[in-house]
């Protein structure tokens, strides 16, 4: 983990970038039941049209906005993501070519292709789409448990303690799903090694 965080430092820009475009297009998310609960009370129920029209523009403003934001936001964390990849990459290539001729003799052309073309791309999809998908997460948690808490205690109460059963059961099923990535990236380079001895 400190190797990576060593690779994404040198991009902290574009992730800063994301980041906070990312709380914004969350901001503007929370917006949308605020202006459909005017919508319902004003317009519906008091049947008052004088503040229909600006309430409709707001959605689409607010639309426009977490389309613009997001499509940046995601083109940020993509970038970090391939940059950081791209060096990794290099690294290892670079690495790789001052090994000792016994360490080619102890390993297949297809587990080293496997590591060098691979390994990174899933290191690419962690530090890219996974990264902002967890910061998301959270913003949201932080946000949601808040005007949950201000709205209702009692029931925010329920929802919070289920979260550690939640969290156990994900640990759980990481940890599975861990062992499996591990095999398929096994049966990758075994792979790759046929093709190429083909």
């Amino acid at each position: 983990m400190k190797r990576l965080l060593k690779y994404a430092k040198k991009y902290w820009y574009m992730y800063t970038i994301g980041t906070v475009l990312l709380a914004l297009s969350i901001a503007l998310d929370f917006q949308n039941p605020v202006i459909m609960g005017r919508i319902i009370d004003e317009v519906v129920i008091a049947r008052d049209l004088t503040v229909f029209r600006s309430l409709i523009t707001g959605i689409l403003l607010i639309t426009l906005g977490r389309a613009i934001f997001g499509y940046i936001r995601e083109l940020m964390f993509d970038l970090g993501g391939f940059n950081v990849t791209r060096d990794m990459r290099q690294d290892l290539f670079d690495h790789i070519q001052k090994l000792s001729e016994n360490f080619f003799v102890k390993r297949t052309t297809g587990e080293l292709m496997s590591r060098v073309k691979e390994d990174p791309e899933k290191i690419w999809y962690g530090v890219s789409f996974g990264l902002m998908l967890v910061v998301e997460m959270c913003i949201y948690f932080t946000v949601a448990t808040i005007m949950m808490i201000s709205i209702s205690l009692k029931l925010s109460l329920f929802v919070i303690a289920v979260m550690p059963i939640i969290g156990f059961l994900a640990k759980r099923l990481e940890s599975t799903i861990g062992k499996v990535f591990g095999e398929i990236s096994e049966q990758n380079a075994k792979l790759n090694t046929v093709a190429q001895e083909n």
